[in-house]
């Protein structure tokens, strides 16, 4: 898996994942389906190009992903990390169109461009096991969740962000 410009991220011979035009991505499958092996090539491509935060309820498929240099400090476990890491990621976005705002102005700019204009590497929040996270939520926690993940995910093209979600049922 690696990035090829002006194309997307690799994924297979003449597949790509162009996140910038085409932001988010759902995996969907079921179990032993390869959704952690799919997810696990795709992170290290986005690695080389961008930041990459990973959530992991299971506590079990991204365990060793945290001993990499470029997931340290990037891989939660506990639920109240995992949600404090979707915060975050509110923030981190908000934080870039205030620089994006800026620079337009700064540069003479009539209209934003997108992030990479402005010289933004993508951000990308990974969730793998979505709904049993929601599942685990009490009302607080699952308010707080909401509450940052749909302004994140509609919002977040523009500015460089993108959401990855995996769970085995989308439907549920």
């Amino acid at each position: 898996v690696e990035y090829v410009e002006d194309k997307g991220l690799k994924l297979m011979k003449n597949l790509y994942w162009d996140f910038t035009s085409d932001p988010h991505l759902l995996v969907a499958g079921g179990t032993g389906g390869g959704k952690t092996v799919f997810l696990r090539s795709i992170l290290v491509g986005l690695a080389k190009i961008g930041v990459v935060d990973i959530c992991d309820p299971k506590r079990a498929d991204f365990v060793t992903m945290a001993d990499i240099p470029a997931f340290e400090n990037r891989v939660s476990f506990e639920i109240e990390d995992i949600i404090e890491r979707f915060e975050n990621a509110l923030v981190i976005m908000m934080s870039r169109y205030d620089f994006m705002r800026s620079e337009m102005k700064r540069l003479g700019h009539k209209d934003m461009k997108k992030y990479s204009d402005y010289g933004l590497e993508p951000y990308f929040l990974v969730c793998d096991e979505y709904n049993s996270l929601i599942a685990m939520l009490d009302f607080k926690q699952r308010d707080r969740l909401e509450s940052v993940i749909g302004p994140f995910l509609l919002l977040g093209r523009q500015a460089g962000c993108f959401g990855i979600i995996a769970m085995q049922k989308p439907a549920r």
